[in-house]
């Protein structure tokens, strides 16, 4: 007993120090986010602590990037091993080492799930440092967060006791749209903790939760044929960078849907649809939806170059000049010109 002494010391001491990193009643959460880069917003992800503790404390928060060293942001081989790998048929959420047993950095990952047996599965690594900059911190409510260290932001208010602080996990991935990030999947973790002094910016502990992000480029929709009442048209589905300055055929078929008609792109990633046949024009959606490399685009179309619910003959000339009325009074108007030319001619000249 005397031996392990010393042993129970070191145990309560670290014990020690890591609850003062983090209250036991601090919670921070949720655990695992799915997420993406999006197309009109830069907000990925929303996550929530909580001040369980009975005094008023500020909330820290830091974003970190796993698995890599924190001054050079290289793979650190030893811990690379614990990286997120998802089974895409039955969800199982497992490390590295787990679904390639004896794995070293550098292997081939190819692996299988601890669970099903399934070999379709998504490996996570650690975000490049461009992509890691491109991340930051907004308040969802009405606390306020100012930037303290690198990548790191603390609560100016104090979160009450028992309260909680809603914070927006934000992407800027505007400058991102390269091929290489394609069928990309980064893990980084957000970190959070609650202090009492103002001054306890740096993250020095905390609660880690993971945040998955797939990197995905936007579909384009591209109205091939006017469309015609009744007729056929034709839409080409292309994916690039929101501005279009360059597109690709998806070399999957795409799911559109057009008034409830679903059809699936062809090699050329073009479908076909037929367009309502009705008295008047209507805004109808077309919608390439999404997938696990893609974002969903929707375009809104009509007939006769979008007459937005108008008679087809208000806005085309052709119709105005077969409107009756309108003949009759023109002709109306040349016959007495007609008239008027006779009679100026018979009595003036």
């Amino acid at each position: 007993m005397i031996k392990q002494f010393p042993i129970i010391i070191l145990i309560l001491v670290l014990s020690t120090l890591m609850v003062s990193n983090v209250s036991a009643s601090t919670g921070f959460g949720p655990a695992e986010i799915y997420t993406s880069n999006q197309r009109d917003t830069l907000i990925i992800g929303n996550v929530t602590i909580i001040n369980g503790d009975d005094v008023a404390k500020y909330g820290v928060f830091s974003i970190v990037m796993p698995y890599s060293n924190k001054d050079t942001y290289q793979i650190v081989e030893s811990e690379i091993i614990h990286a997120r790998v998802i089974c895409n048929v039955c969800g199982n959420s497992m490390q590295r080492w787990e679904a390639i047993p004896g794995y070293q950095y550098g292997d081939p990952l190819v692996g299988t799930c601890t669970e099903c047996g399934s070999n379709d599965l998504t490996f996570y690594t650690s975000m490049p440092r461009d992509e890691y900059e491109m991340f930051s911190l907004e308040s969802a409510g009405n606390f306020h967060l100012e930037k303290v260290d690198h990548h790191t932001w603390k609560t100016k208010e104090l979160i009450s006791p028992k309260g909680a602080c809603s914070i927006h996990i934000c992407y800027d991935a505007s400058e991102s749209y390269i091929q290489e990030n394609l069928y990309e999947h980064w893990e980084i973790h957000l970190r959070g903790k609650t202090v009492e002094e103002a001054g306890e910016g740096f993250m020095a502990g905390g609660i880690d939760l993971r945040v998955l992000v797939t990197f995905k480029f936007p579909l384009h929709i591209t109205i091939i044929d006017e469309p015609e009442k009744g007729g056929r048209f034709r839409v080409k589905i292309t994916y690039g960078p929101p501005d279009r300055s360059w597109e690709v055929t998806p070399n999957e078929p795409v799911t559109v849907d057009f008034n409830g008609e679903e059809q699936t792109t062809n090699e050329e990633g073009i479908v076909e649809f037929t367009f309502p046949d009705t008295r008047y024009d209507y805004d109808y959606d077309i919608t390439a939806e999404g997938s696990d490399t893609h974002l969903s685009s929707t375009e809104t179309i009509t007939s006769n170059n979008g007459s937005n619910g108008e008679e087809e003959n208000n806005n085309d000339i052709f119709g105005f000049l077969n409107n009756i009325y309108v003949i009759i009074t023109i002709l109306a108007l040349v016959v007495i010109i007609c008239v008027g030319l006779i009679i100026y001619r018979y009595y003036w000249e």
